[in-house]
């Protein structure tokens, strides 16, 4: 049900197809700018409850919930009806948002007609108010732009992604709304109805070196908004070759730790918090030598809440494992591991039951109700007991992935397809 964030120029493989709504973070360590690998919280978000407009307020107006499919497939875009009202405006506004003058940014948002076949973007500044209107059919049309630049993309089953950018005409904290319009108008006669399916409100800051890369990512938020965070780098992580050559000769690009005092972690936030929820994990690695309990990714404290991919020199295996208050569940293990040889770790959460595979294989499942990622608490590479090895990739994704995208990442991943630019993200 939530989102994703990141998007590159990369030395490797074609990463971008691998993205999608419900990613939450991706480390591309072929995407370094000096010894930091870039994690996808560096976007951000600056609209509260992006894509739950029952927590918006409306003026003469009202949300239903989880009422329609979003684009992503998922049952949770949401109904914004009008009111029966003569000649007024109808419209949904989130928690008023801080802008500064001179400031350049983007506002999206997914919307699908019902009964009206037309919305408004607006953002309610106390003068030069950006605007433009949005008529919701074929391939999709723009008009009374002002004081912005509009666009719109039809985006498949009824579904329009509608954009507006603008530049902060004045620092102050105002509203972004959503409006129902008809007939090139936001004031006409409610009449009682269902009007507009919406879902996914983006509103980030763009123009800076960060948020070029992936300006056009959406990141989900609850009541706290997703700002810019940055993963840090302690030690000295190396960026180096990775030992998978794809079909052209090139190398997708790792990062390597030293085993001693290397790691790379981000602080926690809200919308890291897959608890008790459908979620994957993808890891692509190594490991250099035969020390015990060296982790690979965590996320959480051993005696708290979190998940945990580590080594265990006795078995010579990758394990993970969720806990839970110092109790815990192992979900698999693979044993038998040949030192420096990439592994491709994919653990999928469904429906309370995660399973482990490595390589495509399955190595063990367990059911893990009441444990997982919670979101009040740090992700970290190589972190806890000084993993040695590289790590070329890491995602989370709000999602079970199918067999088909399991499938699809490990031919990526693995091999086929490294080394090939190209391809973008089609949201």
């Amino acid at each position: 049900m939530k989102y994703k964030i990141f998007d590159a120029p990369f030395h490797g493989a074609n990463l971008d197809t691998l993205v999608r709504p419900s990613t939450l973070c991706e480390y591309r360590a072929d995407v370094v700018d000096s010894s930091m690998g870039l994690l996808d919280c560096s976007g951000s978000n600056l609209c509260p409850y992006s894509e739950d407009f029952t927590n918006w307020s409306a003026l003469n107006g009202s949300a239903v919930g989880n009422s329609h499919y979003a684009p992503n497939g998922i049952l949770a875009a949401d109904t914004l009806k009008e009111n029966a009202t003569p000649a007024t405006v109808h419209y949904f506004y989130p928690d008023s948002i801080s802008f500064t003058s001179g400031n350049k940014y983007k506002w999206s948002v997914w919307i699908r007609p019902i009964n009206r076949s037309q919305s408004r973007l607006v953002v309610a500044h106390s003068s030069s108010i950006p605007s433009s209107y949005f008529t919701l059919a074929g391939a999709g049309s723009i008009s009374g732009e002002t004081n912005c630049t509009a666009s719109i993309k039809y985006v498949g089953n009824s579904w329009y992604l509608c954009s507006i950018e603008w530049t902060a005409p004045a620092t102050e904290s105002v509203q972004p709304r959503v409006q129902i319009a008809e007939s090139g108008s936001y004031v006409f006669d409610g009449l009682n109805q269902d009007s507009l399916a919406a879902w996914g409100s983006h509103l980030r800051q763009i123009g800076t070196s960060i948020t070029k890369l992936r300006e056009n990512q959406y990141i989900y938020t609850t009541s706290v908004v997703k700002p810019r965070l940055d993963m840090t780098a302690t030690g000295s992580p190396v960026a180096v070759p990775s030992r998978i050559q794809g079909p052209n000769g090139n190398l997708l690009q790792a990062m390597r730790y030293d085993g001693t005092s290397d790691y790379h972690s981000v602080s926690h936030h809200d919308c890291m918090n897959v608890f008790d929820e459908d979620h994957t994990i993808t890891v692509l690695c190594t490991t250099d030598d035969t020390a015990d309990s060296e982790f690979v990714l965590c996320h959480g404290a051993w005696n708290s809440y979190g998940f945990y991919i580590y080594n265990v020199a006795v078995f010579d295996s990758y394990v993970v494992r969720y806990n839970k208050l110092g109790a815990g569940v192992t979900v698999g293990k693979v044993t038998a591991l040949t030192t420096g040889q990439y592994a491709l770790i994919q653990i999928v959460r469904s429906s309370n039951i995660a399973t482990m595979y490595i390589n495509g294989t399955s190595q063990g499942s367990a059911d893990v109700t009441g444990y997982g990622i919670a979101g009040s608490r740090n992700l970290s590479i190589a972190e806890i007991n000084a993993f040695t090895g590289d790590v070329a990739y890491v995602r989370i994704d709000r999602e079970a992935s199918s067999a088909a995208k399991l499938a699809e990442e490990r031919a990526l991943l693995l091999g086929y397809g490294i080394g090939i630019k190209g391809g973008r993200n089609p949201w």
